[in-house]
């Protein structure tokens, strides 16, 4: 350990040294605590309110029909499950305090990285499918029965293998279905007001 020279007894001192050091860090983390306080933004990230989830779901209906390709976020070419999450949200967002943290993300990020897993999802969260990893990510109509009394869940995705070439579609599977693996509610940043 470095000894430092106190001033006042004229002596080298190791704990003094180490007081100095103390104080001078407990000072500037007390002026960086403040002048954060009064100057930083108040972004944070939070669960996607549900008007924003809402809007989601209904901008993805406009999206219906749209041909599937893979690792596809160009409209007017083509979109692929994620990128339908994408620019859904990011054109549902525009113009709000609220924002997607990412620009581009595949189904698993999505799962893994942006969203809260929730155990009743409402129209406009999502919903991770796969064969035991996620591959594949929709965004949820709602959670019903069918003509026959099942139970069934309802969503919206860009799916490649579809009759007559991969598109934009709305589709279900039970509720059961050993292919939905979650259901989580996307993560986004809430802007704050800079003081």
């Amino acid at each position: 350990m470095r000894h430092y020279f106190d001033s006042d007894t004229g002596r080298a001192d190791k704990t003094t040294g180490c007081r100095r050091a103390v104080a001078v860090c407990s000072t500037l983390c007390t002026a960086l605590l403040l002048s954060s306080c009064q100057f930083a933004s108040l972004d944070a990230i939070v669960p996607a309110p549900a008007f924003i989830r809402e809007a989601a779901y209904a901008e993805a209906e406009r999206y219906l029909g749209m041909e599937y390709e893979w690792g596809g976020q160009d409209l007017p070419r083509g979109i692929d499950c994620s990128g339908l999450v994408v620019n859904v949200y990011h054109t549902v967002t525009a113009g709000t305090e609220y924002a997607p943290p990412f620009d581009d993300a595949t189904a698993a990020m999505l799962s893994e990285r942006y969203t809260v897993d929730i155990d009743v999802p409402a129209r406009g969260d999502l919903v991770f499918m796969g064969d035991g990893a996620v591959s594949h990510v929709a965004i949820l109509d709602r959670l019903g029965f069918d003509e026959n009394g099942d139970e069934r869940v309802y969503f919206i995705d860009a799916y490649s293998a579809a009759p007559g070439g991969g598109r934009v579609m709305e589709r279900s599977y039970p509720a059961d279905s050993p292919v939905i693996l979650s259901y989580g509610r996307l993560l986004v940043i809430r802007h704050g007001q800079v003081r």
